[in-house]
């Protein structure tokens, strides 16, 4: 029997895709010709609802970096030049504790006064990486503090190659309306909103870990520049992450929680209580994995309703409906037609831009010939 293609199991929603290009489109660059690029349908843009791989939009925003020749994407006050996150990389690895990593890295960025100032600082038994800088600091749009924030977790994480367990996140601005992602971008944090700092609290003893990192693990880290990190390849997942993934894995068939729970060599009780600390339950997870599942076949393959709700996990098309109904607001079949639709749309926009340049390309060949 022939493999089924496994769908894509974690996304994110498509605000974070325009705020990555957001300097980029306000400065004359081709977004489209970037989402293309790594075949992402520029018309998701108008789609307040879509999502898309976490491997995509980690594509696009060091594509979009690159075009700019600027890692902060326009929202400091100066462009950092493609290669300055590698540096400060490089100047973070060396035998010793993570103290002293995180201080030669929040030392790199302070030095170039790009508007970007993160410090280390302790407290008590706490320690905290902070953003400062006055009230006219540019990066004050809320995107520049979360990339910042993730990337400094994901990184600390890595150096420590098991996840940096957080306390707290603070942050100046109002809760955005993707607040639901701060579980994986932040797992088993608590956090505030307009608050004076902008700070990642953790435990104090943290800072004198070893480094477990040399620099040959970094060159191979800094192969995709900052996007590796962003993707998360340092076994950072939380619990509801390792589910989703094993779920999806398993498709057409679900394991039960007792099942899913021995395949972590956990007890029940102890992987139910982890989830609720990340504020999800298994069958919400369960939901999503189907929800993202039946999504993927309806929009890539031409499937009768039958065969997805098979591949989706579902026994029969009428429970998919009736699920799909509930998570959606629309049937398969609506839902479907709205892909095509929107497909269509695309290509023929894309063929009337191709129309419009050709007289263009056709006269710059004419005359270099």
């Amino acid at each position: 029997m022939q493999a089924m293609a496994v769908p894509p199991v974690k996304t994110v929603p498509i605000c974070f895709l325009r705020s990555a290009v957001r300097h980029a489109a306000a400065r004359g660059d081709d977004v489209q010709a970037l989402l293309r690029a790594i075949e992402i349908d520029p018309a998701l843009l108008e789609d307040d609802n879509a999502r898309v791989p976490l491997t995509r939009y980690a594509a696009l925003h060091v594509a979009a970096a690159r075009a700019m020749n600027d890692e902060s994407l326009g929202y400091a006050a100066l462009p950092s030049k493609v290669g300055t996150w590698q540096m400060a990389c490089l100047s973070s690895v060396h035998p010793g504790p993570i103290g002293h990593a995180l201080g030669r890295m929040c030392k790199f960025y302070r030095v170039l006064e790009r508007g970007l100032s993160p410090q280390l600082v302790v407290e008590g038994d706490d320690a905290l990486i902070e953003i400062v800088g006055p009230d006219s600091d540019p990066l004050r749009d809320l995107y520049a503090y979360e990339m910042t924030f993730v990337v400094m977790w994901r990184f600390v994480s890595w150096l420590l190659k098991r996840p940096l367990q957080l306390i707290s996140v603070t942050l100046p601005h109002d809760a955005p309306h993707h607040l639901a992602e701060y579980r994986w971008m932040f797992p088993g944090a608590e956090v505030s909103f307009r608050k004076p700092r902008a700070a990642l609290r953790f435990d104090r003893s943290i800072l004198d870990l070893p480094v477990r990192r040399d620099e040959r693990e970094l060159h191979q880290l800094l192969l995709n520049d900052v996007g590796e990190i962003l993707v998360g390849m340092t076994d950072t997942a939380t619990w509801a992450d390792r589910i989703r993934t094993l779920l999806t894995s398993k498709l057409p068939w679900l394991p039960e929680f007792e099942q899913v729970a021995a395949q972590f060599s956990i007890h029940p009780q102890t992987l139910r209580r982890r989830l609720a600390h990340e504020g999800l339950a298994f069958s919400t997870i369960k939901d999503q994995v189907r929800c993202e599942a039946a999504k993927y076949y309806l929009e890539k393959q031409a499937l009768s309703i039958e065969e997805v709700a098979y591949r989706s996990g579902f026994s029969e098309a009428s429970s998919l409906i009736r699920a799909f109904h509930r998570w959606t607001g629309m049937t398969p079949c609506t839902y479907a037609q709205s892909q095509r639709t929107r497909s269509v749309s695309a290509q023929q926009g894309a063929l009337a831009a191709a129309a419009r340049a050709a007289p263009n390309t056709v006269s710059a060949a004419f005359l270099t010939g």
